[in-house]
C-alpha cells in the first residue's frame, strides 16, 4: 500500500484518485503520528464488505468445501437448464 502525505495528495487529487480506481490500489494518508485515512475505490471496498459478510456468515467455507469435495454426481445438465 502507498503512503502519501496530504499536502501531496492535495496537490493532484483528482489524478492520484482515478490512480487508485484504475489500478484497483489502497492509499493511505496519515492524518497525524497515530492514525492514518485509507482511500480505496467503492467496488473494491464493496467487494471487501460482501468477502467479509461470506465469511463471517460461515457461508465461505460451506462453498469452498463444497468446491473441495464435489464429485462428477454433484451436478447434471438437466439441473443447469
Amino acid at each position: 500500500m502507498e503512503i502519501m502525505k496530504p499536502t501531496t495528495v492535495r496537490k493532484d487529487i483528482y489524478n492520484i484518485f482515478k490512480s487508485v480506481v484504475k489500478n484497483h490500489s489502497e492509499l493511505e494518508i496519515p492524518v497525524d503520528d497515530q492514525d492514518s485515512v485509507v482511500v480505496m475505490s467503492k467496488k473494491d471496498f464493496l467487494a471487501q464488505q460482501e468477502l467479509f459478510y461470506l465469511q463471517n456468515t460461515g457461508t465461505l467455507d460451506v462453498v469452498l468445501n463444497r468446491m473441495e469435495n464435489e464429485t462428477a454426481d454433484d451436478f447434471s445438465l438437466e439441473d443447469a437448464l
